[in-house]
């Protein structure tokens, strides 16, 4: 009973790939080669992109940092300033 169901499918199958034209399979054959092709490109944006903000919010994080730091020096000479004596 299995080995009729086996075979009755494959004949199945084969009647199905000789029904289908050769045109459309070399067409399905030529869509095909183009999918890594479309893949890659879709991963070199996604990687590129990623790292584009990467760098970008690295550089903007060591500019808030410098700018914090050009504060506190601001606000030491400011209160080393006001705390100094005034020459007469």
């Amino acid at each position: 009973m299995l080995q009729e169901t086996i075979r009755h499918r494959r004949a199945e199958a084969a009647h199905r790939l000789k029904a289908t034209s050769r045109k459309q399979q070399q067409w399905r054959v030529e869509t095909m080669n183009w999918v890594p092709v479309v893949l890659g490109l879709f991963k070199l944006g996604v990687l590129g992109t990623a790292m584009f903000f990467a760098i970008k919010s690295h550089r903007d994080g060591e500019k808030e940092q410098k700018r914090a730091r050009e504060a506190d020096e601001q606000q030491r000479l400011a209160e080393r300033a006001a705390g100094a004596p005034k020459p007469e």
